[in-house]
């Protein structure tokens, strides 16, 4: 292996680090909206004192819509 083929071969390892660094948090990001949503809704309905969780179940859907829809971009924008 020439010295060519090492600095491409250390080019493509370092391109597929960045990119899996870059796409490892996105787990994470989806988890923390579904569950900052659900948290929200479950601590207004508190507040609110409604006997069915109403606000809970609508913020975790619209929070799990919201999370899809961010990794949609996400994906899409390194494209």
């Amino acid at each position: 292996m020439n010295e060519a083929e090492k600095e491409q071969k250390k080019k493509n390892d370092m391109e597929r680090m960045k990119i899996y660094v870059q796409y490892s948090g996105l787990g994470f990001q989806v988890v923390a909206i579904i569950v900052l949503g659900a948290f929200l809704g479950k601590w207004l309905d508190g507040k609110l004192e409604n006997d069915f969780p109403t606000l809970t179940l609508i913020l975790t859907f619209f929070s799990v819509f919201l999370s899809m829809y961010y990794l949609y971009k996400k994906v899409n924008s390194g494209r």
